[in-house]
């Protein structure tokens, strides 16, 4: 059997523990609404514009909320003087963003001037700023490969792939689609999907839910859950040093990050898969 590479994104350890300071992974795809509030554009790129973060103003619902969102994109372009006031939607929704910055550090310097006019733009109750990050648009890859495009029940999820802004890393898309290659090209029956915060790689297409002997042959194959690449414990960025265990002398085990079966139907129904 060929060896697999699998993309790897090199982190320093204290990643796990770095803070964003009110930055969220964006939840939807971008769009410029300026002229209807449902035509598309480019991801992270309107009017020719780019970067990795921008500061959301407020969210509307697209049933009863599109004019709210035209006359805060107005008020907010006057107040702040500036036409980077811009839109994304999904999901029945459509957000309200100011800015285009190419990191994080430079969005957070923008706050303080959203901070000093936010009160006078009128958004209404329980909206809230904050820094998020920009979209980025899905990377080329064959229809097949989408674990969507099958007709899965269950598959076992054997990577999890985020982008780090500390670090400055925003691949988690491309990555996992080449993690999906290096494994078919193994003749691994890999798959993807991209979440809105998370990209995971599945191996196998399971039409109803495996009995305990399919479900281990397939863990004894592919055992670890890898994340950005990299085998993991489970005190990592998304989980608690609780989860580790304890040996008789009182002292902490880590413990790998395993691949677990999911099923597919819950991947549209959630942000992230796992409970994190």
């Amino acid at each position: 059997m060929k060896n697999i590479t699998i993309p790897v994104f090199i982190l320093t350890i204290n990643m796990f523990n770095l803070g964003c300071d009110n930055t969220s992974s964006s939840r939807s795809y971008a769009a410029n609404l300026s002229d209807s509030p449902f035509s598309k554009s480019t991801a992270g790129s309107v009017s020719g514009k780019k970067g990795n973060f921008t500061i959301l103003l407020a969210s509307f619902t697209i049933d009863d909320r599109i004019a709210h969102a035209q006359m805060l994109q107005q008020r907010a372009k006057q107040a702040l003087n500036t036409e980077d006031v811009w839109f994304t939607s999904g999901r029945n929704r459509i957000d309200v963003n100011y800015g285009y910055f190419k990191t994080q550090k430079q969005a957070i310097g923008q706050k303080k001037r959203v901070k000093k006019i936010y009160g006078s733009l009128g958004v209404g109750p329980y909206q809230f700023y904050y820094v998020k990050e920009i979209p980025k648009p899905d990377p080329p890859a064959p229809a097949e490969w989408s674990i969507l495009n099958n007709r899965c029940a269950y598959t076992l999820q054997v990577g999890t792939y985020y982008n780090v802004p500390e670090l400055n890393y925003f691949g988690r898309k491309a990555d996992a689609v080449q993690a999906v290659e290096a494994y078919r090209e193994n003749n691994d029956p890999a798959y993807y999907y991209h979440g809105e915060h998370e990209s995971y790689v599945f191996i196998g297409c399971i039409g109803a839910a495996p009995s305990g002997p399919v479900l281990q042959v397939l863990q004894k194959k592919y055992p670890l859950d890898y994340e950005n690449g990299i085998k993991v414990n489970t005190g990592s960025r998304f989980h608690s040093a609780a989860e580790s265990s304890f040996n008789r002398s009182g002292k902490i085990v880590k413990t790998p990050k395993l691949s677990r079966l999911v099923a597919v139907e819950q991947l549209t129904g959630n942000s992230s898969i796992e409970s994190r």
